[in-house]
């Protein structure tokens, strides 16, 4: 039984419910079994072969959650299987909520202590903001899906020149990813690139905006949609409501106009009992009575439909590409 925006509900004796969600594989699997015609089929196949030659020979094809959570979930499969195998340290395992928040964690940490810093310069080149990145990452494609229709909280799907560049540089590993391409015009492409430095090493492979994870821990390609549970996938915290994903948004906004409004007004200055009233001013709150702040504040929290979403071609920059 589940209650309302797919939230785990409770059974007649009140135990929880476990939910689940489904990882798809590789959409190329279902396309060569689909195919119209025997040269659309040939064609696929070649794509698949091209993919084997790059892989050595312990990777296995993975398979991910669908929507804009495909990148993270399968970077968490990844590591969780370096951290199995004692490469990386951790205390719990990784999976798609945790490594947003390590994304957004690892983003403040930036913008408290750089000026015009790589990420900085990587999300105008997106044609965003750091303040509106930091707000918005912690949210799922999940999160968002299971709030009432309107929300303006776009989904962050993860890049590997700026999500995965944080990642990287959080856990100290690098990642390997190809990518496959199969327009008309240009034929036949499988791309390699890398992020990060190191030799704990998560590979991943990128078809039609899709990510799958390339494991070693797995005996065979995964070719067939897989159930596993929620938590396994998404972490303790599962399908925050639209209440709850409202209210952390807009805590989050106010936290931004009152770090602004500090900024602007400079340090809060510790006053006398002679100037007390006058120093009072001077303090950063939103509160002031000095800073004329409307008086009432409207906030629209709207949902963007599944047909609205933008649908991010994935590029793999000069920095890191390789032939």
């Amino acid at each position: 039984m589940c209650g309302l925006n797919g939230v785990p509900g409770l059974s007649p004796d009140g135990a929880a419910v476990k939910m689940f969600v489904t990882r798809e594989p590789i959409s190329l699997f279902s396309l060569r079994k689909n195919a119209k015609n025997k040269e659309e089929k040939e064609k696929l196949n070649q794509l698949l072969e091209l993919l084997r030659k790059k892989l050595t020979e312990s990777c296995k094809i993975g398979a991910a959650v669908g929507e804009g959570d495909s990148f993270f979930d399968s970077v968490a499969q990844g590591l969780n299987e370096l951290r199995e195998k004692g490469l990386i340290a951790g205390s719990r395992r990784f999976n798609v909520k945790s490594l947003q928040e390590s994304c957004k964690q690892y983003a403040q940490q930036i913008n408290q202590s750089k000026k015009d810093s790589w990420l900085d310069n990587a999300l105008k080149g997106e044609g965003s903001k750091l303040h509106k990145y930091i707000r918005n990452i912690e949210f799922t494609a999940k999160d968002i899906e299971n709030t009432s229709s309107g929300s303006k909280i776009k989904i962050i799907w993860g890049r590997p020149e700026i999500e995965g560049k944080l990642i990287c540089e959080k856990y100290g590993v690098k990642f390997r990813i190809i990518e496959l391409r199969d327009g008309e015009k240009g034929g036949l492409h499988v791309t390699k690139g890398k992020v990060g430095v190191g030799n704990n090493i998560v590979r991943l492979v990128n078809f039609r905006n899709q990510f799958v994870p390339l494991l070693s821990n797995i005996e065979k390609d995964t070719k067939r949609s897989l159930k596993v549970s929620r938590e396994e996938a998404y972490g303790n915290e599962i399908g925050l409501s639209s209440k709850n994903i409202t209210r952390s948004y807009i805590s989050t906004l106010l936290q931004d106009i009152e770090d602004s409004r500090c900024i602007q007004n400079g340090p809060s200055r510790s006053p006398s009992e002679e100037n007390h009233k006058t120093s009072r001013k001077l303090r950063c709150s939103i509160a002031d009575q000095d800073i004329k702040a409307p008086k009432r504040v409207h906030i629209e929290v709207n949902v963007i439909n599944k047909e609205d979403r933008e649908f991010p071609s994935i590029k793999l920059t000069d920095a890191f590409l390789i032939s």
